[in-house]
């Protein structure tokens, strides 16, 4: 094989290994976007569960608020 030869083949396989590489890249940049997009499904999941847990603690005072309402009816004496 010529010197020219040589360098064709070298360069040849360089670029066919760059071309793995640049693949593999592809692969984990494409596996890293299902995760943080796994991530944001699971972010939203406990947005949604946190809001749930606000509204149910709104009932919860609003439930206190009434009973000391009614506590508060309970302390006059009527007569």
């Amino acid at each position: 094989m010529s010197t020219t030869g040589y360098a064709y083949a070298l360069s040849f396989a360089r670029h066919k290994e760059q071309a793995k590489l640049y693949n593999k890249n592809h692969e984990f940049v494409n596996e890293n976007h299902e995760f943080v997009n796994e991530n944001h499904d699971f972010v939203n999941e406990n947005h949604d569960f946190v809001n749930e847990n606000h509204d149910f603690v709104n009932e919860n005072h609003d439930f206190v608020n009434e009973n000391h309402d009614f506590g508060d009816d309970s302390l006059y004496i009527y007569v």
